[in-house]
C-alpha cells in the first residue's frame, strides 16, 4: 500500500469529566507508529477542567474538538464521534484508556488484508496506572463461525475494536438514547454486515476504577443496558436470517433484566419476572410435547 493510499484512521473519545485522563489517552495517539490518524473528540458537557486540555490541543490540526450543549449520555456522544469524523477507519478509545504504540498499524494492515470485515479487534490489558499490575483480559477471543457475538455465551469483541466508517452509517446507528454498553451495541449492529476478526494481541489498556462507566457501582446497570442491547438484536434479526438468540434464551435474559431492576430499587417488576418464568415453564413443556409425539 502505497503512502498516499493510506487510510485516514479516526480515533474517537468521548470525553466526559475525565480530566484526570484524557491528555495520556491523547498522547498514546500521537505516539502512534501509523502517522495518518485524526483524533476526534466529542466533549458531553464536562463539568471538570476538560475544557483546559483543550485549550491545550487546540493548535494541533489533527484533533478536533467538538461539545455537547447540554449533557446528552454516552450513545448520543459517541454516534456523535462517527459523524465528525472523517477516517475510513474508526476506533473508540475512551478518555480514561491508553493505545499500544502499533494499535493503528496493525489494525490498518489487516483491513486493508480483509476488506469485507466489518469490525477486526484485538484484546487488551486490564491495568490501574502501575505497569506493573498488567493483566491480560480473559473474556476477549474469536467467535465460533457457528454463533455471533449476540449467541456467544459471553462477549467476545472488545477493545480495541475497529470498524469500517461508511458500515456504520449502513446500520441504524448507536441507540442515542443508551447511558451504558453502547459499545456492544454498535458491535451486535457491526457483524450483521460482514465477518469479524480477532487479532491475538493486546492493543488496548484498560484502565480499572470506579468512577469507569461500566465499572465499579455502574457495573449492574451496564448490564442492564447490555441486555437491552441484545434484545434489540433479537427482535431486528427475527426479520433476517443472521445468527439470533432462541426464545427461550431471549426469555432467560428477560428474567435476568427485571432481576436487575429489582436489586435497582425497582421492584414493581417482579410480577412480570414471575409471568416470564410461568411463560418459559409453558414453551418448554409445548417443546418437549412436540419432540415427544414425533419421536414415536
Amino acid at each position: 500500500m502505497s503512502e498516499n493510499n493510506l487510510p485516514l484512521f479516526s480515533v474517537l473519545i468521548a470525553n466526559y469529566n475525565n480530566e484526570k485522563y484524557l491528555l495520556e489517552a491523547v498522547e498514546s495517539v500521537k505516539k502512534q507508529t501509523y502517522k495518518k490518524w485524526e483524533i476526534i473528540i466529542v466533549d458531553d458537557a464536562s463539568t471538570d477542567n476538560s475544557c483546559q486540555i483543550y485549550d491545550h490541543l487546540k493548535n494541533n490540526g489533527k484533533i478536533k474538538v467538538f461539545i455537547n450543549h447540554k449533557n446528552k449520555g454516552c450513545g448520543y456522544t459517541k454516534h456523535r464521534c462517527i459523524v465528525e469524523a472523517n477516517g475510513e477507519l474508526c476506533g473508540f478509545l475512551d478518555p480514561d484508556d491508553v493505545l499500544d504504540i502499533q494499535a493503528l498499524e496493525i489494525m490498518v494492515q489487516n483491513h486493508y488484508k480483509q476488506p469485507l470485515h466489518s469490525i477486526i479487534y484485538s484484546t487488551y490489558y486490564e491495568w490501574s496506572s502501575d505497569i506493573a499490575d498488567l493483566k491480560l483480559s480473559k473474556s476477549v477471543g474469536s467467535i465460533p463461525s457457528s454463533m455471533s457475538q449476540l449467541t456467544y455465551s459471553g462477549p467476545r469483541i472488545s477493545h480495541f475494536a475497529t470498524f469500517k466508517r461508511k458500515l456504520y452509517f449502513e446500520t441504524s446507528g448507536i441507540h442515542t438514547k443508551f447511558k451504558r454498553a453502547v459499545d456492544q451495541d454498535l458491535y451486535l449492529k457491526l457483524e450483521e454486515l460482514g465477518p469479524t476478526l480477532f487479532i491475538n494481541k493486546a492493543l488496548y489498556y484498560y484502565r480499572q476504577h470506579a468512577n469507569g462507566i461500566s465499572q465499579g457501582k455502574n457495573i449492574q446497570l451496564a448490564r442492564q443496558y447490555h441486555l437491552m442491547a441484545k434484545f434489540d438484536a433479537f427482535h431486528r434479526r427475527k426479520k433476517t436470517n443472521f445468527n439470533n438468540l432462541t426464545v427461550y434464551e431471549y426469555l432467560n435474559y428477560k428474567i435476568e433484566y427485571f432481576n436487575l431492576d429489582a436489586k435497582l430499587g425497582q421492584s414493581r417488576f417482579r410480577r412480570v419476572i414471575s409471568y416470564l418464568r410461568a411463560l418459559i415453564t409453558r414453551v418448554v413443556a409445548k417443546n418437549y410435547r412436540w419432540i415427544s409425539h414425533f419421536s414415536q
